[in-house]
């Protein structure tokens, strides 16, 4: 079997299993436009490829699709490409700066072109204003990455949104989102204040996934103790608190469905599916 090959052989345990249908099946369901460069314009909102969220929730990508589509936007899917953020994480800079320089080279293509790049799992969007800026310096540095929060707040800032029924929700912010990037949770309740929800955000710490850290036979125990510290009981929590809890991070979300069996979803899905049904 597939899974004693990878934690006998391998050392990873619990790992995830691709999504089927794939992301393309998805996307062609959808009606989603092929990427062409030379078919972009400032009109363009690209969405940049991670390899958790296109592999393995996909239907992540086409909820953002639906909720871009929905606030009059015109999104395109860039095919999926290697960030480098795992090279990066094993110390393997040589093989990273690699991946960088090439990536780097696309993004300006693209920004050319007048396009904006959205990206959804922050943990990777954050590699292009962090570890790209180390490696490479200036030229990365010329690019904006959005994360998702910050294209919604800018796209509902002069739009009629709908509204809705009155719902609450409670959010479990990635660790790098929260330590980066100050604004990320006050975004992301702006953004459903828009749509006529509360967000409360919630105090966590890290929840010891840490990309592929926690798969890793070597390092599942720690895993585990981590997400002890602050995780866990927001979790155990759920039954009894006000409003879904939701993770915006794949490596969170992952973490809570291995330990304690709970899906949760990423924002955007519940934000196409009021933007979609506002009656709900």
């Amino acid at each position: 079997p597939v899974r004693w090959v990878l934690e006998r052989v391998v050392g990873l345990v619990d790992a995830p299993s691709v999504a089927v249908p794939t992301l393309a099946q998805r996307l062609r369901d959808a009606e989603a436009p092929a990427f062409r460069i030379d078919a972009l314009d400032e009109r363009s909102i690209v969405i940049l490829p991670d390899a958790f969220t296109w592999f393995y929730t996909p239907d992540v990508v086409v909820a953002t699709v639906r909720l871009m589509r929905a606030l009059g936007a015109q999104p395109v899917v860039h095919p999926y490409f290697e960030n480098g953020k795992s090279s990066h994480v094993k110390g393997f800079t040589r093989k990273f700066y690699a991946i960088a320089a090439r990536v780097t080279d696309q993004l300006h293509r693209i920004a050319a072109t007048g396009a904006t790049m959205v990206g959804l799992d922050p943990a990777v969007t954050l590699t292009y204003r962090d570890e790209y800026v180390r490696a490479l310096g200036e030229r990365p540095a010329e690019l904006r990455i959005h994360l998702i929060q910050e294209w919604l707040v800018k796209a509902m800032e002069h739009r009629d949104v709908p509204a809705g029924d009155h719902a609450v929700f409670r959010l479990l912010g990635h660790c790098t989102e929260r330590a980066m990037e100050r604004q990320a949770m006050a975004q992301w309740r702006a953004v459903f204040e828009r749509c006529n929800a509360r967000l409360d955000v919630l105090p966590a710490g890290c929840c010891g996934m840490c990309g592929a850290y926690g798969h890793e036979r070597e390092h599942a125990a720690t895993s585990r103790a981590i997400y002890d510290m602050s995780w866990s009981n927001h979790v155990h929590a759920d039954a009894e608190a006000d409003g879904e809890l939701l993770a915006t991070g794949y490596s969170c979300r992952s973490q809570v469905r291995r330990i304690d069996g709970m899906t949760l979803r990423h924002p955007v899905e519940v934000l196409a599916e009021r933007m979609a049904s506002p009656s709900t």
